[in-house]
């Protein structure tokens, strides 16, 4: 956050204060030119509208870099279900996702790059470890699929595929209310929307098991 100009203001007046005695009494003349103003003249509102500013810029760099490590780990939580999930409707929903949310996270990647920031996911996103973003990783549902016995595996997946998909929402939600960047506003928009479809489908699917 940028620091706010009242500190080099209020040295600048203490430097010019340090030459007078504690008994001089203030001079009822009017300063003379280039004298900086007593503290209490000086407005921070402007250092107010810098740190909201410096905030929604920290908001929308936020937002890609945690769906970039969200979509780490919904690659594991997919690849977990073709290969553990004997249903051919599990297969097909991963692809569908991929399909669908793919082309988002290149927009999200292109965003950053347009702005200098890394393209790359989380290097500590591997397989069954927690991503760097908080409140992203899936190593706990991972090792549960695998211990897990095939007819509660199903459940499990769907379940865990919740939790996650309802991550997603809730960081494009926060994008749409604190973000200003407009682009990364738009696809957050309709990463929400595709990711409340997908909610609903994934609960049709629970309640069928």
């Amino acid at each position: 956050m940028r620091k706010s100009t009242i500190t080099g203001a209020l040295a600048a007046a203490g430097i010019a204060l340090a030459g007078c005695s504690p008994s001089e009494a203030p001079s009822p003349m009017p300063p003379a030119p280039g004298t900086p103003p007593p503290p209490s003249a000086i407005a921070p509102a402007e250092g107010s509208q810098d740190g909201d500013e410096t905030r929604n810029v920290n908001t929308d760099l936020q937002f890609a870099q945690e769906m970039l490590a969200l979509h780490e780990v919904e690659l594991q939580l997919l690849e977990a279900g073709e290969a553990n999930v004997s249903r051919q409707w599990v297969a097909d929903l991963a692809q569908q996702f991929e399909h669908e949310h793919g082309p988002r996270i290149e927009e999200i990647r292109n965003w950053l790059r347009e702005h200098g920031q890394s393209d790359a996911p989380p290097q500590n996103v591997g397989p069954g470890e927690d991503a760097q973003a908080p409140n992203v990783g899936a190593g706990e549902l991972l090792s549960k699929l695998e211990e897990a016995q095939q007819g509660r595996v199903a459940r499990l997946w769907i379940q865990g595929m919740l939790t996650h998909t309802q991550k997603v929402v809730d960081a494009a939600t926060t994008e749409i209310n604190e973000g200003t960047d407009p682009q990364l506003r738009s696809i957050a928009e309709q990463i929400k929307n595709d990711r409340q479809a997908d909610i609903r489908e994934l609960r049709q699917r629970l309640e069928t098991l």
